[in-house]
């Protein structure tokens, strides 16, 4: 019925250096920005990613991901520095950034505001149904004025829109 004959022998097949190769493939996706699904924005800028990455990196960004499936969102990092959101990618692609003393403190804060896995004390417990206690606003894909969402966690889930809303929604987050 599908299942493994204990009689029958089994091989073990490894592929060696299938870590370096991933971290290497992620970082080729990123730099040709490839299967991009993500955009953030923050300080006049917009850095592309994928939703994957940020959500295995960091138990924020995959709350918010998870709220909101849109095909590819568009949040909005308030208050973040360019140099610290780009740092963080760095970070969270390569396994290792270059900091220096200067930037140190605000980058490490920004990491931690975003839950940034191996920079910032990470809460156990990823699977949140919640959001952080954040002031997150969606972003209608028209040029509507953002509204406010509800961190109540009483409140229902909003309601969902139809599928040619969701391709590009911002999400707009003030850390």
């Amino acid at each position: 019925m599908g299942g493994i004959d204990n009689s029958e022998q089994q091989y073990s097949l490894r592929w060696n250096d299938f870590h370096a190769s991933i971290l290497s493939s992620f970082r080729h996706l990123r730099d040709e920005e490839d299967f991009v699904d993500v955009t953030l924005a923050c300080d006049g800028c917009s850095f592309t990613a994928h939703k994957v990455v940020l959500s295995a990196c960091s138990p924020y960004f995959r709350s918010l991901l998870k709220a909101n499936p849109c095909q590819h969102p568009i949040v909005i990092l308030r208050d973040v520095r360019e140099q610290d959101m780009e740092a963080l990618l760095r970070f969270m692609y390569n396994g290792e950034v270059h900091i220096g003393q200067e930037q140190l403190t605000d980058f490490l804060k920004t990491a931690q505001t975003l839950q940034v896995r191996g920079l910032a004390e990470v809460p156990t417990k990823d699977h949140q149904k919640l959001l952080p206690n954040t002031n997150s606003l969606p972003w209608p894909a028209s040029n509507e004025a953002p509204t406010p969402v509800n961190d109540s966690p009483l409140s229902p889930p909003p309601p969902k829109r139809s599928r040619s809303s969701e391709q590009h929604t911002p999400l707009a987050h003030p850390p």
